[in-house]
């Protein structure tokens, strides 16, 4: 049982001896360390500061003190986050509590669904476990453990492994000290480096924490460029020139630069530049704007111009450095374009992003885990790291995946999860992260296409004829500095990445006509297999509706809407004839009808693909008329989706080709967000 500091009681609860009965609540798993009034956003606040006792420091990872909020308002409005957000970056908060959560009490009836609502429409970096005053009083009078439970319903029901975005804080950044030590000291000295990688390997995630710190320890002012923002991407070379000189004077209030070209508007803001002041320029998405444009052609040309200029500058004034980032490395490496001498190339020292090593992984798995109720053993961190290389998407969605496996109620955690059963569940978990894999490497393959080839063979365990092909240090030399491959004693390649070994030998062998025999999701996972699967689709549709919108391109679902989203929503696993026969008709409702394939499929080729398979399942369980090209690709579906095989019309085989509709029909977004994001 905790207690309430003399402190708290002399001071807070004297004055506001109302609040006695709900500190008394806390006791039970906490002590009361500390509390105060605070007044932020007009909202007025109890505010306290709590020490976890040692069971729940086991239950829910908590390492530090966690803040309470009491609100004494009958309405939760948008201004009690906004001011919680604003004290916690004040002292005593700022350094001392747990940053990933808080928790806050208020007089609303409704405050939890509030909360839940609120998280979802405007994200947090942090948790908000809301509670309702009257509810945990009563509820903790009758049982001692409700506390516990209530902050366990939180806790344990959220997916922090499932975040796809970059990271704009510290609190779920994890690993790459050294990287961020040495691009900061290299800004420092006003030298220039370039970073790539892979997709979803953090490299926008490095460049946010790289900017936070130059800021925090007044190393220089950092500009960021998202070059495959259409508003940027879409400028001419002079405009964009423009746009950074104008953001430069504002960052040091100069007053406008006299009339002249963008480059020599340029030329004199930096020249202003302050003594003992730098400011570094970041380009992400490079190939936006570089000889590899392929939505704006112009930057083919006019690339040369812009760094022509942007060199010239940095020769006589190294107050200004560049950052470039992006997958092709060889925006920097190629000498010669088109007969013209690449501005770019020796100016930028290249960054590799690989994986996290194992430690960074122990790391952001165990914190992760540890707040979702689940204990991820030395060996569990082993079997990870193994199998996934390290890379930050696939190891998160591993750990996403087993999050929601049936095993793992939320009211029977923390449960330890060990290498046993990380490899009892792997088939079916790596079924679901293999369409990841495509995102993944999509523009390996644009780019480095022997490279690829040469990759592809290693997958099908041809390590032979690659060792036969002679393939030098230099021609593997990206995916081997992506973290793709390794040459054990120099020799001989070997895949670190094993869910992505897997799938590009599935590629492989469909593409050549080889049996492929798909991993069946068990009957008892079917319904809830089958809830999230849909329930990411419509996410992801979303996802991609978002991104097209921006780079103003047609995309068949206006802002993501499909036609009668509840007839899909609502479908059931497939269980004979007759139930998939409802599915199929009812999904082509939904995304198909209506779509002019033609243009689907030169748009969105991957998309159209898994289109053309609903609309072709359906057409045949709709009994109608077959012409030669729709009973060919029927053929030819159904050769794909049984490999090849002669199955049994029965529960298996009706599922089999739901699952194919719904996995193809994932993947197949997944490289559109790919090829665009």
């Amino acid at each position: 049982m905790g207690v309430i500091r003399d402190d708290v009681l002399q001071n807070h609860l004297r004055l506001y001896p109302d609040e006695m009965e709900l500190a008394k609540v806390f006791t039970s798993g906490f002590d009361v360390n500390w509390a105060r009034k605070r007044r932020a956003h007009n909202t007025e606040l109890s505010c306290y500061i709590l020490g976890a006792e040692e069971f729940m420091k086991q239950t829910f990872g908590f390492d530090f003190e966690i803040a309470l909020f009491f609100s004494k308002y009958d309405k939760s409005e948008p201004r009690t986050i906004q001011a919680i957000n604003q004290i916690l970056l004040e002292d005593p908060y700022i350094g001392r509590v747990d940053n990933g959560l808080f928790i806050v009490v208020g007089r609303d009836n409704l405050i939890e669904d509030w909360i839940s609502h609120y998280s979802t429409v405007n994200p947090m970096p942090r948790t908000a476990i809301g509670m309702n005053e009257t509810d945990i009083v009563a509820d903790s009078a009758r049982d001692a453990w409700a506390l516990r439970n209530k902050i366990a319903q939180f806790l344990f029901q959220q997916d922090l492994f499932d975040n796809r975005l970059p990271l704009e804080s510290d609190l779920y950044f994890f690993g790459r000290k050294d990287k961020v030590h040495s691009i900061t000291e290299a800004i420092r000295r006003g030298e220039n480096r370039g970073v790539f990688g892979l997709r979803k390997t953090g490299k926008t995630s490095l460049l946010f924490k790289i900017a936070r710190h130059c800021d925090e320890n007044l190393i220089a002012n950092v500009l960021y460029y998202d070059c495959k923002d259409p508003e940027i991407r879409g400028q001419r070379w002079g405009e964009l020139l423009r746009d950074v000189a104008e953001k430069i004077e504002k960052i040091f209030s100069f007053p406008p630069a006299s009339a002249g070209s963008p480059g020599k508007q340029l030329r004199e803001v930096c020249s202003k530049i302050p003594e003992g002041k730098r400011v570094c320029i970041v380009f992400d998405e490079i190939e936006y704007i570089s000889f590899l444009a392929k939505l704006n052609p112009h930057w083919q040309q006019e690339y040369v111009d812009f760094w022509q200029t942007l060199w010239s500058i940095q020769s006589i004034n190294r107050r200004i450095c560049f950052i470039v980032c992006g997958v092709n490395s060889g925006v920097t490496e190629v000498d010669l374009v088109n007969d013209v001498q690449n501005p770019m190339f020796q100016i930028f020292t290249p960054v590799y992003m690989t994986g996290l090593d194992i430690g960074e992984l122990r790391s952001m798995v165990r914190a992760f885990g540890r707040r979702m109720g689940l204990t991820f053993d030395e060996s569990a961190i082993s079997y990870l790291f193994e199998q996934y290389g390290g890379h930050p998407l696939l190891s998160r969605m591993a750990c996403s995946y087993t999050h929601q496996r049936p095993e793992f109620p939320r009211d029977k955690r923390p449960v330890k999860i060990d290498r046993g059963f990380l490899e009892q569940t792997s088939e079916r978990r790596d079924a679901e992260l293999v369409n990841y894999s495509a995102h993944v490497i999509s523009e390996v393959k644009i780019f480095y296409p022997f490279e690829f080839d040469i990759l592809e063979m290693v997958a099908r365990g041809q390590v032979a004829d690659v060792i036969e092909l002679g393939a030098t240090e230099n021609d593997i030399r990206h995916i081997e500095k992506y973290g793709l491959i390794s040459r054990q004693q120099g020799v001989k390649p070997q895949f670190l990445i094993k869910v992505v070994e897997r799938y590009m030998a599935r590629e492989a062998a469909k593409r050549n006509g080889d049996p492929v025999h798909r991993a069946i999701v068990p009957k008892s996972e079917r319904d809830t297999w089958l809830e999230r699967r849909i329930k990411t689709i419509f996410r992801d549709i979303r996802r991609l509706a978002e991104i097209t919108e921006k780079q103003g391109q047609w995309f068949p679902y206006t802002n993501g809407n499909i036609v009668e989203p509840e007839e899909f929503a609502s479908a059931r696993v497939s269980l004979n004839a007759g139930t998939f026969r409802t599915f199929i008709i009812g999904a082509y409702r939904s995304l198909v009808e209506g779509i002019d394939p033609k243009t689907l499929k030169s748009t969105y080729p991957d998309l159209g693909k898994a289109l053309q398979r609903i609309r072709i399942y359906r057409h045949n369980e709709g009994h109608l008329h077959l012409n030669g090209d729709y009973e060919r690709d029927f053929a030819d579906f159904l050769r794909v989706d049984t490999g090849g095989q002669d199955l049994k019309r029965d529960t298996e085989f009706y599922f089999l080709l739901q699952q194919c509709v719904l996995d193809e029909l994932f993947a197949a977004i997944q490289v559109e967000v790919a090829k665009l994001d």
